[in-house]
C-alpha cells in the first residue's frame, strides 16, 4: 500500500471533517468528528513548526557558511599582504565548505601572525581579524548544530502525527463505508488519487 504525502493528508482530513460536518447524524461522523479534528489540529501544528525549524536551521546554515567564506576571503587577503611584505606564511587552497580545514589552516594563520604582530599594523589588524571571524565562525557552527538538533527531534513528531493521521482517516473511510459511500463528498475523502479520479 502506498503512503500519501502531506498534502494529501492534510486534505484528506479537511475532507473528512467537512463531510462529518455536512452529515452529522452519521454514527461514523458522530464517532470519528472529535478525533478527525484533533488529529487535523494536530498534523497542521506539527507541519507548521516543522517547518519553521526547518527553515530558520537553513537560514542559519546559510549564514555559518557566510562565516567560513569571509575567513576564505580573509586568507587571501592575508596571503596577499605577506606575498607583498615576503612572509613564508602557510597556504593551501581550501573550501570555505570543508568547515575542520578551514580551522586548521585558520589556527595555523594565527600562529604564525601571533609572533610577529608588533612588525607591521597591517599584521596586527589581521591577526585581530582572524580571531574575530574564528569566534564568529565557532558561534555560527554551534548555533546551527543546536538548530539542528531540535528539527530532528521536532520532525519525529511531525512523523508521528502524519502517521496517526493516515490510521485515522483509513480507519474512518473503512467504517463508514456502510453509512456513508452513496453520499456525496465521500469519495473525496481517500487518499488513492486514481480512484477519486476514475
Amino acid at each position: 500500500m502506498s503512503q500519501p504525502n502531506f498534502l494529501q493528508v492534510e486534505r484528506s482530513l479537511h475532507n473528512a471533517i467537512a463531510f462529518v460536518n455536512k452529515h452529522p447524524s452519521l454514527l461514523s461522523s458522530k464517532f470519528y468528528k472529535d478525533s478527525l479534528t484533533t488529529s487535523s489540529n494536530r498534523f497542521l501544528q506539527m507541519t507548521k513548526e516543522t517547518d519553521l525549524d526547518y527553515r530558520n536551521w537553513r537560514q542559519l546554515l546559510g549564514r555559518q557558511l557566510l562565516a567560513f567564506k569571509s575567513i576564505r576571503l580573509a586568507f587571501s587577503d592575508l596571503w596577499a599582504l605577506c606575498d607583498e611584505h615576503a612572509y613564508d606564511i602557510p597556504k593551501r587552497r581550501v573550501l570555505y565548505t570543508e568547515e575542520e580545514e578551514v580551522f586548521k589552516l585558520l589556527d595555523e594563520s594565527i600562529a604564525f601572525l601571533e609572533d610577529k604582530k608588533d612588525q607591521w599594523p597591517w599584521i596586527e589588524k589581521m591577526y585581530a581579524l582572524l580571531l574575530e571571524l574564528k569566534e564568529d565562525a565557532k558561534t555560527r557552527q554551534k548555533q546551527t548544530k543546536r538548530l539542528y538538533q531540535a528539527y530532528t527531534i521536532t520532525v519525529k513528531t511531525r512523523v508521528d502525527g502524519y502517521q496517526k493521521a493516515v490510521s485515522l482517516v483509513r480507519e474512518y473511510v473503512k467504517d463508514a463505508r456502510e453509512d456513508s459511500t452513496h453520499l456525496d463528498g465521500f469519495k473525496d475523502i481517500s487518499f488513492d488519487i486514481v480512484k477519486r479520479l476514475g
